[in-house]
């Protein structure tokens, strides 16, 4: 049911590309030199979803600030479009050992082709070039949650990001999530709504901070955020089961099915919603009901084993 990988690599949400003088124009359509050529073509691959302009000098323009590396959302069409990007930019790094960028963008690749070890060592290199990198630190947390679970090192990576500076929704829920794994719920709460503060309308932040109220049994105001997550994102399959298993356990068993339904009709084939739909059915003696949804489940388990 849980999604270990971020909306977005890095915090900030993607403003676009800046928009260049007349004179800075004409100075980046200069011929580029060989590594600039690599830098691009490894920069498109790693944003191959977002159709980015293939005619843009983006070396140029990260090197006068004309555009940020926050700025993108880093998610490539298809998994090969990360492992150009890696050869790319080993074959950058070769030659120039001493660029930030190249190494942001390398770890960034290595992240989402799970090699997390990879993405931690580039980080490193990032901060030993520009120990003040807010991006090398969110990055490196991020990998070091996945990598080994090292919770209390991403936070502490997650704060050295300077979060009350990036004023980044998304690095803010993160280091919530990172709290909620070591069970300090409480602290967790506190950066899911931080997040919410910074952006209303972010819906993970309200069903993570819901997962959160639920652990600490507050019941009503885990509902309240399931309600907000879906009223944002009425597509969160995991909102409505989530939900209705907190219905479920107020006794609330026609509401509880009436969010599994809901569930079962976005992801017809996630076998344990048929499974809590069954339990309340029986609660509410439709056994007929729950015999069939009983079924419905060992056939998605016996499916989901033979696959």
């Amino acid at each position: 049911m849980e999604n270990s990988k971020p909306n977005s690599l890095v915090p900030i949400q993607n403003q676009g590309i800046a928009k260049v003088e007349n004179s800075l124009q004409i100075t980046h359509k200069i011929i580029f030199n060989g590594t600039e050529k690599l830098f691009n073509k490894a920069f498109i691959r790693l944003n191959s979803k977002a159709d980015l302009d293939k005619t843009q000098n983006y070396c140029f323009l990260l090197k006068y600030n004309l555009i940020k590396i926050e700025d993108f959302h880093y998610e490539a069409k298809v998994p090969e479009d990360y492992f150009i990007a890696v050869e790319l930019l080993s074959k950058i790094i070769e030659i120039d050992r001493k660029s930030e960028c190249n190494y942001l963008l390398r770890s960034i690749a290595y992240f989402y082709l799970d090699e997390y070890m990879s993405a931690i060592e580039d980080s490193n290199s990032a901060i030993s070039i520009n120990p003040n990198s807010r991006n090398a630190y969110y990055l490196r947390g991020l990998s070091k949650a996945e990598n080994s679970y090292d919770y209390k090192g991403a936070i502490s990576d997650y704060k050295k990001a300077f979060l009350y500076e990036l004023k980044s929704p998304n690095a803010f829920l993160k280091c919530g999530d990172a709290y909620s794994k070591l069970k300090d719920y409480n602290k967790a709460i506190e950066y899911f709504s931080k997040a919410i503060d910074l952006n209303s309308k972010f819906a993970d932040a309200f069903y993570e901070r819901g997962n959160v109220k639920n652990n600490l049994k507050d019941y009503q105001g885990a509902i309240e955020d399931y309600s907000k997550a879906i009223e944002i994102n009425p597509k969160d399959a995991d909102a409505y089961f989530f939900r209705g298993n907190v219905k479920d356990d107020l006794k609330d068993y026609q509401g509880a099915i009436e969010d599994y339904t809901k569930a079962i009709e976005i992801n017809p084939e996630d076998a344990d919603v048929y499974f809590n739909r069954n339990l309340a059915k029986k609660k509410l003696n439709d056994l007929q009901g729950a015999e069939e949804d009983l079924k419905k489940y060992n056939e998605l388990i016996q499916n989901n084993d033979t696959n």
